[in-house]
């Protein structure tokens, strides 16, 4: 007999009375649990045999149940080969970047067991000395402390003391460390000041963890338990030991005092939580408490930097480079890098930083730093180089995404918004691949800045309202002040000023918030040009002076620079040329000081055109060349492209076509290959003109319209009247006066509504000539009077000659014809070679005309063989044709006196 039945006879059986059943009863209970399935009190009872008679009794639920079960094993077994998988395939990478570099380590942090809020700081604390300690005598690479608060804020890490396999695999793909450190701490004894330090060290790769440790210590004391903590991971990530030296320079970057470590850290807290202003307060605490600590000064001068205080930024971190005495070779170089990025000598920070990059290849933030700066130098053809040697760096390093955010600021440098755009959107798709949200925020904040210059406006205010929101979710009050700022600039390309206006309040009130004066003054700069806009000249200056007196306040050449050369604007805009002259080369002193490469250009371009509106054609020139050379120096399309224009306009003005076309071309084409749609339609604006003076007329209007029709689309308000009434110079020379009217009566508006004041006289000269030539005289007097107020208001003298043939034409029509004929001489002789050679030339031709029609036709048909000469000398064969016309038709003269 077999099974439980055998083991219930076999025990009734039994000689012994303790092991046969006691009673019948017992006997019959036995027999009854064999029929239900249940197990018998005759067979010794195990788990195994347990569970069989649990099956027997429930057969069609234990069937479905091993179903399942075995469909779990199996899902758990694709599982664990998936990852066994992944892991296979991550060795051979971490095998090459071993044999490449050193192993990588990120101290992420310990969580507080105590939950008390006055201990808080030693997790930080901790991080930053075990970091320190862990990077002793270079052989292994830390992460920093910022990097690892911007992961952890980004990945939305919270502090544990282990991590599971995917966000061990999130940090490796985030920070590329191989190891992982983090764990536990907690105060105990009566005093409260003995620590339990526990440590946990992750291999990122293999996904598991391979060391637990465990140290004691005081706060007192956390130097050295925390170098006992380093030297045990050390030992297991195969770093070895630290010489006796090595040791002292670790010491050198600690706080010598609790009092100073605990200031420190929490500073670094306040930093890492956006809070600049609570963040400067700690750094001085711990400079106070450890007045020979480098790293606090160097904290300190950043938190001064990022509230905008470029004086006491420079001061700080002259203090913190006069302690490198004692800090190991790579920390006083980096120390040394910061302060001469701070009084902005810019070759020595190149220098230190490509040191730092050549003696740790493997250190992407060196890299980045050296690209930077290349960038800050006016060097941004030489970022572009390094950066493609940080994208040959193992991966993920080489296709890191800060790599394509170092590249916005050179594109942005070189004024091509194209690659600008471009690789923040690179920069955005890899970031958002990696959860590094703060990264995604100012990619798009990049890309929308691009976009605006780009002309287009609905896709940057998508990308900077993105940019805005990403911001605020993550609390960076700067980022989302800096994405209303640029918002305020996009609306105002696009003539929004009241939307402009309204973001600009915002920012200003974020900014005064943070104390960020910098920011304060940038935003006074533009609500000034958004004033300028609404012919508010007067406010306008008031609001660059005011950021005037904040940059003074700063102590920023610079920023100083910036304002004074925007108030020149504004007094050239009202006619104050005096002043605006005196202000530019103010202006143009403080960008040589400082080095600053691009308002040099911009204040050298704007100059010019002041001195050209005094006739020194001569100094104008020097001013615009000079400004191209550096331009074509720093590389920086949109500088060169208008020192090309204001050349072109130049050379028109001084009779040189020939010359102007080519300036003209090459402006376009710079603006082109920057992607500059708006400026490359103004550059054909301008070029048309030049076939307008040619004669070609049917070129110059299809130039025109489509240069117009661009112009339009983008919204470029500034540029667009200009294109306006050239279009309506080619109506009023091909005959269609009431065109020409309509045209010069709008784009004298739209001069008005700019406040192009030497533009709107010269808009309102060519209507009156239009009026006169439909016998509308009276009509144009009345326009007369005004344009008459308007040339005086500048003292502009090119607009002063051009009123005055507007005045002749008035005259002649009105039959004083002997008093149009004196203006015209008294305004030839007075002006001599200081007006444009096109004024000079329309001038010399109705004075040649009135003298024919004032029976002095011998004089009259000299001058004008004499003016169809030179006309054609200079190359502009309109005026030859139209002399060659009235000395060949005289009959055709009263045409011309009209026009």
């Amino acid at each position: 007999m077999r099974g439980d039945l055998d083991n219930i006879v076999l025990k009734a059986l039994q000689k012994e009375p303790r092991r046969r059943f006691a009673t019948v009863a017992e006997l019959a209970e036995d027999i009854h649990r064999y029929l239900e399935h249940r197990p018998v009190n005759a067979r010794p009872s195990t788990l195994a045999y347990r569970a069989s008679r649990l099956l027997q009794r429930h057969k069609a639920e234990a069937i479905a149940g091993i179903a399942i079960f075995l469909i779990m094993v199996a899902a758990l077994g694709i599982i664990l080969w998936q990852q066994r998988r992944a892991i296979e395939t991550a060795r051979p990478e971490a095998v090459n970047r071993q044999a490449s570099g050193r192993r990588s380590v990120a101290v992420l942090g310990f969580k507080n067991l105590s939950g008390r809020s006055d201990t808080a700081w030693l997790s930080t604390a901790l991080s930053e000395m075990l970091t320190t300690e862990l990077g002793a005598g270079g052989k292994l690479r830390t992460i920093s402390g910022e990097d690892i608060s911007r992961m952890k804020l980004n990945l939305s890490l919270p502090e544990e003391d282990a991590l599971a396999s995917t966000t061990l695999r999130k940090v490796h793909q985030y920070v590329n460390s191989d190891f992982v450190v983090l764990g536990s701490y907690a105060e105990f004894g009566s005093d409260g000041r003995q620590i339990r330090f526990d440590l946990r060290l992750q291999d990122a790769i293999g996904e598991e963890t391979i060391l637990e440790s465990a140290e004691s210590g005081t706060e007192d004391d956390l130097a050295s338990l925390v170098a006992r903590a380093g030297t045990t991971l050390r030992e297991k990530m195969g770093a070895g030991g630290v010489s006796e030296s090595e040791k002292a320079g670790t010491k050198a970057l600690l706080p010598s005092n609790s009092k100073a470590a605990k200031s420190y850290a929490e500073g670094l807290e306040k930093v890492r939580a956006f809070r600049p202003q609570e963040a400067r307060d700690l750094f001085q605490e711990a400079v106070v408490a450890d007045p020979g600590y480098a790293l606090a000064h160097s904290a300190l001068a950043e938190s001064w930097f990022n509230l905008g205080n470029e004086p006491k930024y420079r001061e700080e971190a002259k203090k913190a480079f006069e302690l490198v005495a004692k800090l190991p070779r790579e920390q006083e170089l980096l120390v040394e890098g910061r302060y001469r990025q701070a009084i902005r000598e810019w070759e020595k920070a190149i220098e230190i930083y490509r040191t730092l990059f050549t003696f740790f290849p493997d250190n992407l933030d060196y890299g980045l730093r050296l690209a930077s700066v290349q960038v800050s130098a006016g060097k941004a053809k030489d970022c572009l180089g390094t950066l493609e040697l940080l994208r040959k760096l193992p991966l993920p390093a080489g296709d890191d995404p800060r790599i394509d955010m170092t590249q916005v600021g050179a594109a942005a440098a070189l004024s091509d918004y194209k690659q600008q755009a471009s690789a923040a959107k690179q920069a955005s798709l890899k970031g958002e691949k990696i959860g590094a949200r703060l990264l995604v925020a100012q990619a798009r904040l990049a890309e929308g800045r691009a976009l605006t210059d780009l002309g287009d406006a609905a896709s940057a205010n998508a990308a900077l309202k993105s940019a805005r929101q990403l911001f605020a979710d993550l609390g960076y009050r700067f980022g989302e002040a800096g994405a209303l700022h640029n918002m305020g600039v996009a609306f105002s390309h696009e003539g929004r000023l009241e939307d402009a206006r309204k973001a600009y309040d915002e920012a200003l009130t974020i900014f005064r918030e943070l104390g960020n004066r910098d920011g304060e003054a940038g935003i006074w700069n533009d609500l000034g040009n958004i004033l300028n806009r609404e012919n508010q000249v007067a406010q306008s200056k008031h609001a660059y002076e005011q950021s005037l007196s904040i940059y003074r306040d700063l102590k920023d050449a610079q920023g100083i620079g910036l304002a004074v050369g925007n108030i020149a604007m504004a007094e050239a805009s009202m006619g104050d040329n005096v002043h605006a002259k005196a202000h530019f080369q103010e202006a143009i002193t403080l960008d040589r000081a400082t080095g600053d490469q691009s308002a040099l250009a911009g204040d050298l371009t704007n100059v010019a055109v002041v001195m050209q509106a005094e006739a020194d054609f001569k100094g104008a020139g020097r001013a615009l060349r000079e400004a191209a050379d550096v331009s074509r120096k720093t590389g920086r399309k949109i500088d060169l492209g208008f020192a090309l224009l204001s050349l072109g306009d130049l050379d028109t003005a001084q009779g040189q076509l020939a010359v102007a076309d080519k300036m003209y071309l090459e402006a376009q084409e710079v603006f082109i290959e920057g992607g500059d749609q708006a400026r490359a339609a103004m550059a054909l604006s301008h070029s048309a003109q030049t076939a307008f003076w040619r004669d070609d007329l049917a070129n110059a209007r299809k130039q025109q319209e489509k240069a117009l029709a661009e112009l339009d689309n983008l919204h470029e308000e500034d540029s667009v009247p200009a294109s306006r009434i050239a279009l309506a110079r080619i109506s009023f020379e091909e005959g269609h006066f009431t065109q020409a009217e309509n045209g010069a009566r709008q784009a004298g508006k739209e001069f008005e509504k700019g406040n192009d004041t030497n533009d709107e006289a010269q808009a309102e000269v060519l209507l009156i000539r239009s009026l006169v030539a439909q016998m509308k005289v009276d009509e144009a007097d009345k326009i007369l009077q005004h344009a008459q107020q308007l040339a005086n208001k500048t003292g502009d003298t090119a607009t002063l000659a051009h009123v005055a043939l507007g005045m002749a034409a008035v005259e002649s029509a009105s039959g004083r014809r002997l008093e149009a004929a004196s203006l015209l001489r008294n305004t030839l002789a007075g002006t001599k070679d200081r007006i444009p050679m096109s004024i000079r030339l329309e001038a010399r031709l109705m004075l040649a005309e009135l003298e024919m029609d004032l029976k002095h036709p011998a004089a009259g048909r000299t001058q004008l063989f004499s003016l169809e000469q030179d006309a054609k000398a200079k190359g502009f064969l309109l005026m030859a044709r139209k002399a060659a016309t009235a000395r060949l038709h005289p009959n055709s003269a009263a045409k011309h006196r009209s026009s």
